[in-house]
């Protein structure tokens, strides 16, 4: 059952949940208008027959709320991703203080995500006890690939039809991700709430503004 209630509550969520269903929009009545309408939308669902949308059998409605990731485009996706990659190493890459270790170590993250990671990535990442560690080798792919193992944590999670969702809304080869059905491993762990928790946090500071009331 869609949660009506709960995305008329959060006027940037309920545009982007029909943005990715292919709904056209109500009209925007206003802050005076706009809540009784919601009120009635919400008591009443069939009056959303009134707002056509494309013939389909699923409308997602983003609960849970770790589906959400299923919303943001392509380069707001990777740039949490890669921040998440990046706090995973970011106490490690705090220790590494000789001249030409650090040397290295900078210019394979680059200054802004090793910036990112020492100064707050760290701080971001609270308790979490990561399933997808490796042997750290400081490598320009480590943060993506880091961060896209968090990712399949939940993809393994979406039902089939919101994963081929997600690849009709923004195509694979937008998203730079493999359309590989998660890897068995990612498949048998289940995401714990501290993954959900340092994510939402790098992505409230360190992603575009308009995406985190979609999460608030």
């Amino acid at each position: 059952m869609t949660n009506w209630a709960g995305l008329w509550t959060n006027p940037e969520l309920l545009r982007a949940v029909l943005d990715f269903n292919g709904c056209f929009q109500p009209p925007d009545f206003g802050p005076a208008q706009g809540r009784p309408l919601g009120a009635a939308l919400s008591q009443t669902p069939s009056l959303w027959n009134l707002f056509p949308r494309p013939p389909r059998n699923e409308f997602w409605d983003f609960t849970p709320e770790t589906r959400r990731l299923a919303l943001l485009p392509p380069p707001v996706l990777t740039r949490l991703l890669l921040y998440w990659g990046a706090a995973l190493l970011a106490e490690e890459a705090a220790q590494v203080i000789r001249g030409a270790d650090l040397r290295r170590l900078q210019t394979a993250l680059g200054p802004d995500l090793y910036g990112y990671a020492v100064k707050r990535g760290r701080f971001q990442l609270g308790s979490f006890d990561s399933p997808c560690r490796e042997s750290l080798d400081f490598t320009p792919e480590q943060p993506a690939r880091l961060g896209r193992r968090a990712f399949d944590l939940y993809l393994a999670e979406w039902p089939a039809a919101l994963q081929k969702a997600w690849h009709t809304r923004w195509s694979w080869a937008e998203t730079n991700l493999d359309p590989k059905a998660p890897a068995s491993e990612a498949e048998a762990l289940k995401p714990p709430v501290s993954l959900w928790i340092g994510l939402k946090k790098i992505l409230m500071s360190e992603t575009n503004p308009p995406w985190r009331a979609c999460f608030s």
